[in-house]
């Protein structure tokens, strides 16, 4: 069974599916051996690697050369953070092709403009793409995959940008109908009411993925109970690194 077909069947039959955010080949085998489901190649941390904040600074190939080397290196599915896919319909297109080529598992883009802010800094001013322009994207990710198993997970920024539940769920409806194979809702908020709210109102038939960074007491049952399929855990693998670095060095 391919790594893609795994990350299918893990959706399909396990209640919840637990991704793990790695920015290194070293940091992706501890998740695989923490016993996670899958790795997320996160962009935040592969960007803070190199001292850089998490604002569209890195290029594809930068982003890439991380998420190939966690797919040769591990034997669960990675699944690459690639913003909002390095540009338009065309290049994402490019985008599909090289990922799914070196083993890379789905790709997950989201529907803000380029350059894009990270989407929980204080201050930030969160602007989206229309519409029709990321329904564009979706198409052309859609069309360039070679494997119908390679995963386009379509992720919707309308709550982080306070545009409105209405307004996220109408996304999250056209993206599913443009061939999305997930739908990642994202929210700024400390508690989980506002992601529960959506998955209560959200009538869509793919699975539903959730990142609780800003409120990461939510319970893994609680998720299960609102129809989440997958939670993802993106930056903990970063924060332990550099909390141990710190005080190892400051010791020595």
């Amino acid at each position: 069974m391919s790594k893609n077909e795994s990350l299918r069947k893990k959706l399909e039959s396990k209640s919840i599916v637990k991704v793990g955010g790695a920015f290194d080949a070293m940091s992706a085998k501890l998740v695989e051996s923490a016993g996670f489901d899958a790795i997320w190649a996160g962009s935040f941390a592969i960007s803070a690697t190199h001292a850089l904040p998490d604002a569209s600074i890195l290029t594809m190939t930068e982003f890439f050369d991380v998420a190939s080397t966690m797919a040769q290196t591990c034997n669960i599915p990675v699944i690459a953070d690639c913003d909002t896919g390095y540009g338009g319909p065309t290049n994402v297109s490019h985008t599909v092709r090289k990922f799914e080529s070196a083993g890379v598992s789905a790709i997950c883009i989201e529907d803000k403009i380029f350059p894009k802010q990270n989407s929980l800094l204080k201050g930030g001013k969160q602007k989206l793409i229309s519409e029709k322009e990321f329904v564009a994207k979706i198409l052309a990710a859609r069309d360039a995959k070679i494997n119908k198993t390679f995963m386009i997970i379509a992720r919707t920024e309308a709550l982080i940008a306070e545009s409105g539940m209405k307004e996220a769920i109408q996304r999250a409806d056209a993206y599913e109908n443009a061939g999305a194979d997930a739908i990642l809702i994202h929210s700024k908020k400390e508690t989980p009411d506002e992601i529960i709210e959506f998955s209560e109102l959200w009538k869509g038939n793919i699975p539903l993925v959730v990142v609780p960074t800003t409120y990461p007491t939510v319970s893994v049952e609680e998720l299960i109970k609102n129809k989440f399929k997958m939670v993802i855990y993106a930056n903990q693998t970063l924060r332990a690194s550099y909390l141990a670095m710190n005080k190892v060095l400051k010791e020595i």
